[in-house]
């Protein structure tokens, strides 16, 4: 009789720049080929020589939401539930929010601008 030993949980990290100055960065976790949790969909922006998280999706709590940072100055992150995904299964929240910086990065950076009042 064989045992089949369980596969380890894998944590992957990926990024990719949507501009020279704009890239995202995401963590996953795996169990036997399958996304079992979006642990971290940051957009993150390149100010002088630091790179800043503007803002960030996780699923740590069972469900996706959002972490946005208030401005420049103001560290403290505001958090919002993401509706209308509440059905989707972990890969699908994972492009959702791939998906959703890609398509609004330039008005998340905009906001972030206008709150830390920086042309």
């Amino acid at each position: 009789m064989s045992t089949k030993k369980p596969k380890a949980h894998l944590t992957v990290t990926k990024q990719f720049f949507l501009t020279p100055e704009d890239r995202i960065t995401y963590v996953y976790s795996t169990d036997d080929d399958q996304i079992i949790e979006v642990v971290n969909v940051s957009y993150e922006t390149l100010a002088g020589k630091k790179w800043t998280t503007l803002v960030r999706f996780d699923s740590h709590y069972g469900y996706l939401h959002s972490h946005t940072r208030v401005s420049e100055k103001d560290l403290t992150e505001s958090v919002s539930t993401v509706t209308g995904v509440e059905d989707q299964i972990p890969h699908e929240l994972l492009t959702w929010a791939i998906k959703d910086i890609s398509t609004n990065y330039l008005q998340y950076k905009a906001n972030f601008m206008e709150r830390s009042k920086v042309d």
